[in-house]
């Protein structure tokens, strides 16, 4: 399994100079009160390549919970939210005002703040709550990659092969769970395939990586103890005759990122690994 990642919040506010002090004194003031170790961010904090709606999407799929202040109805935010209600995402509202919250969604957990150091007092108290309740929920999967090297050689160059296993349980005591796609990400020298074909991709949407291949499950729905498989090759040349004499072993080291998209958020695995590349090793 990965290390523990650190809680995540993603928050959706309007991008105004009136709600600055709101987020930086007091829903990111709150994290640091809450002692939670959640990393709160927001959309303008960061740097990205793939359009702002699609940074949006990923960002509420990959957080633990929803910040959103509702406090002057802003349109995008409420789109936005109506994205995470939809991928059953731990939401907690905010506004200065309780009439800005639409009837259907007062039922939902919500603050109403009079100043900004209200809201610090009370977001932190939530953000320790929410912090019990996500820990307590088990992972949708659990992930386990395993990877394997093999080298070939011929009178040009010694070409290394590395063999991925990717296995994915859904716990008994969990829910069942769509899987919507898998991503491997890796270099843009190393040619990936699936099945012996080769396995679509765009560029990265996270560094250091630079491409992200797409992965098929065999399977869109897990159950309740079920356990599936998934394998994939990655090959490239690693070194060529030119350079000097071909060796009979080489090896590898670097991160190992892999992200399943589920209807309940994105599972990721990352570790780092070594693979080693010798003539006559045969993967298993």
């Amino acid at each position: 399994m990965p290390p523990n990642r650190p809680r995540k919040a993603f928050v959706l506010m309007p991008f105004a100079p009136s709600f600055e002090d709101v987020y930086k004194l007091g829903i990111k003031g709150a994290a640091q009160d809450s002692n939670t170790g959640i990393e709160i961010t927001r959309l303008d904090e960061q740097l990205f390549a793939e359009g702002m709606l699609e940074r949006i999407y990923r960002e509420i799929d990959d957080a633990d919970v929803i910040v959103a202040d509702l406090s002057d109805k802003n349109a995008n935010v409420f789109y936005e939210l109506g994205y995470a209600h939809a991928k059953d995402k731990f939401c907690v509202l905010l506004t200065n005002d309780p009439n800005n919250i639409p009837f259907d969604l007062r039922h939902r957990r919500h603050i109403v703040y009079g100043s900004v150091s209200d809201l610090r007092i009370k977001l932190a108290d939530n953000l320790r709550w929410a912090k019990t309740v996500i820990d307590n929920q088990r992972e949708p999967l659990r992930l386990d990659v395993q990877a394997t090297g093999m080298l070939e050689k011929t009178n040009a160059c010694a070409e290394g092969k590395t063999s991925f296993r990717l296995d994915i349980h859904c716990p008994s005591d969990g829910s069942p769970t769509e899987i919507s796609a898998i991503y491997y990400y890796a270099s843009d020298q190393w040619t990936v395939r699936q099945n012996n074909i080769e396995a679509p991709s765009i560029g990265s949407d996270i560094t250091p990586y630079t491409r992200r291949y797409l992965l098929t499950p065999p399977v869109q729905r897990l159950e309740r103890g079920a356990w599936i498989q998934i394998k994939w090759e990655a090959s490239r040349v690693l070194a060529w005759v030119y350079e000097g004499p071909l060796r009979d072993s080489y090896s590898r080291s670097g991160d190992v990122l892999v992200r399943v998209m589920t209807n309940r958020g994105t599972v990721p695995w990352t570790a780092p690994i070594t693979v080693k590349y010798d003539y006559d090793d045969i993967p298993f």
